[in-house]
């Protein structure tokens, strides 16, 4: 009788143990399904930043040109200024 107790106590133990892991497996399935929902909705929105950040970086370098070589237009100018009596 002893053995049996033990023997029902073990079962249950072990039968709870496995709906444990069980339940865990599900909930750990589900919350990698959210991750993949939260990241799917991100993504595009990562992409998009990396495409305006660098269309920033161009523009911002066309402009940064621009305006170098406007500088270096100014500056001729006064050095030629400097260099006529």
């Amino acid at each position: 009788m002893t053995e049996s107790k033990f023997s029902q106590g073990f079962e249950r133990m072990k039968a709870d143990l496995l709906r444990a892991r069980d339940e865990l497996k599900v909930q750990m399935h589900l919350a990698s399904m959210d991750a993949k929902d939260a990241w799917t909705k991100l993504e595009p929105r990562v992409r998009a930043f990396e495409e305006q950040a660098q269309q920033v970086a161009v523009d911002t370098a066309d402009e940064l040109e621009k305006v170098a070589g406007d500088l270096a237009e100014e500056l001729e100018k006064i050095q030629e200024k400097i260099r006529k009596p």
